[in-house]
């Protein structure tokens, strides 16, 4: 669901939302709202594998990849988190990866209000 105020809107794939990559179930839950500082902030959470925890900052850095093969059908370039990462410290902001506690991974924007 994306929340916004108290309103709960579903996304789906019709809405232009893929899903979330390495998921269980192909689903996120998407989440957003100002914190006590005006900041904006997004939250996406899927319940997926997540990342080891000594590859949290890893998986930030171009080219990085957590899959080693190099089978496109099974990983990327390692560009993406990468891009949004120096897209949100453009911006001023920031983006960061926790694992969620019963599995899955949270990623969270933050950008000044």
């Amino acid at each position: 669901m994306f929340h916004d105020r108290d309103i709960d809107y579903p996304v789906s794939r019709s809405d232009g939302f893929e899903h979330v990559p390495w998921s269980q179930d192909g689903a996120a839950e998407i989440e957003a709202g100002r914190d006590e500082a005006g900041r904006v902030w997004i939250g996406i959470s899927d319940r997926g594998p997540g990342i080891p925890e000594d590859q949290l900052q890893a998986v930030l850095a171009p080219f990085h990849r957590l899959e080693s093969s190099r089978n496109r059908d099974t990983g990327g370039t390692g560009l993406g988190l990468a891009i949004a990462v120096q897209l949100a410290q453009s911006l001023g902001g920031s983006l960061r990866l926790r694992n969620r506690e019963g599995g899955g991974l949270r990623a969270e924007l933050q950008l000044p209000g």
